[in-house]
């Protein structure tokens, strides 16, 4: 695999010399030609080992100021060995992506060796990610940054996110891979499926669809109330095996990706998947008709692209497949920690 985003991130503007520990709620500025900042002063940093911080009560929860601003990133330099390095006056939110990062890296390092030098960054630990965008109306002015950052999911509204597989439903993928799907494409169910919970955010749905009025969650459980012959879908948590029934597994977002994309491609079933505005690390690799078949964010496409896959059942078994294939060729450890190897050296600073 090979990451899109290949140019390193901008220099850090550091008034006070301390790149880690530069606000991360400034509102974006136009590039300008600036001297190069000097190196990174490594007497204010710290090296972690984030298990150990959470053990020895370090770790203390965001104040309320703190979540008003949004403050879900932190600064952090990757070492080449793959340590994690913070700042002074860091501040602990979602304390166990922090483990997770280290994790990830530990892992890449040991099979790959080091990286080809340090990173120094943001590492956004929210969902909605925190970003570089270049319209101010189409995102929120307090999430915007003018630097390059890590974070979980990418968003069309960002201008550079390294997306690693840091969160909790990203961790161990291969056990994915351990769920066989034994339901013969001949004896699923030809009806469209989708539960899960409800979550997302009205004010982002509308950034993408301004005529909606609801999240797209609620909204397909409506639909499946219009055309039960089509569609099941509800607010429910339901066994996978259940899913492996359907000959059609719907991929909605949340609060930013779709969270069963990853089973529903590893399973014998086509994946209808919803253009969403957040996606995974994996979603830039996946090709629409051929690993899925795309339907419309607002989800007004959602009946006609049902019936379209009840009417060419040859090739939804064929997107199927590929789907099956794709899931089996990325979620591999080996391949992840390829994927993460290449994403953090492309981000070096030359």
């Amino acid at each position: 695999m090979t990451d899109s985003k290949t140019s390193p991130p901008p220099p850090v503007n550091d008034p006070v010399n301390d790149p880690l520990n530069v606000p991360v709620n400034d509102p974006i500025t136009d590039a300008v030609d600036e001297p190069p900042n000097p190196p990174p002063q490594v007497e204010h940093i710290l090296i972690v080992e984030p298990s150990q911080i959470k053990t020895s009560g370090q770790f203390i929860g965001p104040s309320k100021e703190q979540i008003q601003k949004g403050l879900d990133c932190q600064r952090i330099r990757i070492t080449p060995n793959g340590q994690i390095e913070l700042g002074k006056n860091w501040h602990a939110i979602h304390p166990h992506n922090f483990d997770n990062l280290n994790k990830v890296l530990t892992r890449t390092v040991n099979r790959f060796g080091p990286f080809q030098g340090s990173l120094t960054t943001l590492f956004d630990t929210a969902d909605n990610p925190i970003c570089q965008g270049s319209n101010h109306k189409s995102i929120d002015v307090h999430r915007q940054i003018s630097e390059t950052i890590i974070g979980y999911s990418e968003c069309v509204l960002c201008d550079d996110i390294i997306v690693l597989p840091l969160h909790d439903n990203q961790q161990n993928l291969e056990t994915i891979l351990d769920r066989i799907d034994e339901v013969p494409w001949t004896e699923k169910r030809k009806l469209a499926v989708w539960h899960g919970q409800l979550s997302g955010y009205m004010s982002h749905t509308k950034l993408h669809a301004p005529h909606m009025t609801q999240l797209p969650r609620e909204k397909i459980v409506k639909l499946s109330e219009q055309r039960p012959e089509l569609l099941s879908a509800s607010f429910s948590k339901v066994p996978w095996d259940a899913f492996f029934q359907f000959r059609y597994i719907v991929a909605v977002s949340g609060n930013s990706y779709s969270g069963l994309l990853k089973e529903a491609l590893w399973s014998n079933s086509c994946v209808l998947r919803q253009d969403s505005h957040a996606g995974e690390w994996y979603e830039r690799f996946m090709e629409p008709w051929v690993h899925y078949v795309p339907v419309e964010f607002d989800l007004s496409d959602l009946f006609e692209k049902i019936e379209w896959a009840i009417s060419h059942d040859d090739e939804c078994r064929k997107i199927a497949e590929n789907g099956h294939t794709f899931a089996f060729e990325n979620f591999r450890e080996e391949s992840v920690d390829a994927y993460i190897f290449q994403t953090i050296n492309n981000h070096i600073p030359g």
